[in-house]
């Protein structure tokens, strides 16, 4: 999370004093994954600007910090356009033709060395 802000400030986000209003990310694997749950559960208080897990946190925080306000939630990463790497893609695409040798190669290239990490990759969809 402090990830994404800390991209946001860089690359001039509209939410941390810039002027951009989006910016693309591009991630791969596990990343990518976590980056998605993240961008769909993350928020944002409209009137102290805390940022919240989402969910019951939220009505919590309203209770809490504005018991008689108006408050409003946004997504605190709408700004984000989040985007799979070519390799993310490729390994998608790879596991659907199924194992043979050049998946084998591949997942050999990318160090899964002993059989085991070997039967583990071949498992991974």
């Amino acid at each position: 999370m402090r990830t994404l802000a800390h991209i946001g400030r860089k690359v001039g986000v509209a939410r941390y004093g810039g002027n951009r209003q989006w910016a693309v990310i591009v991630y791969d694997g596990v990343p990518y994954t976590l980056g998605h749950c993240i961008l769909s559960s993350m928020c944002i208080c409209s009137t102290c600007y805390e940022s919240l897990p989402g969910g019951s946190a939220c009505d919590k925080h309203k209770a809490t910090k504005h018991p008689n306000e108006e408050v409003s939630f946004d997504l605190e990463f709408n700004w984000v356009l989040l985007q799979p790497s070519l390799r993310h893609v490729e390994m998608n695409m790879v596991m659907e033709l199924g194992w043979d040798l050049s998946c084998k190669t591949l997942a050999f290239t990318m160090n899964f060395r002993s059989d085991t990490a070997l039967n583990c990759a071949q498992k991974s969809d």
